[in-house]
């Protein structure tokens, strides 16, 4: 069983890494993390060294989902034979 991980992505920017990751052929394709980072960050509390972030909406979310299986890589990967967790 060949078992693949990733996290940290972002549905509006480029993913080039869905080639090398479906060359690979993976039986079982793990989100480790975020998978498309919904929420708006506004920058950094100077004081407190923290992210000031707005959470995301119902609706930002959605976009966001069908904006990461419309991405072809990821597309494929979905009508593949690998389970997705």
């Amino acid at each position: 069983t060949r078992i693949l991980f990733g996290s940290c992505n972002r549905a509006e920017k480029d993913q080039p890494l869905w080639k090398f990751i479906l060359d690979r052929a993976p039986d079982v394709w793990v989100w480790a993390g975020d998978n498309i980072y919904g929420d708006r960050v506004r920058g950094v509390d100077l004081r407190t060294g923290k992210l000031r972030a707005t959470p995301a909406t119902e609706a930002r979310l959605s976009q966001l989902y069908a904006r990461q299986r419309a991405v072809p890589g990821y597309a494929a990967l979905r009508k593949s034979n690998a389970t997705i967790l």
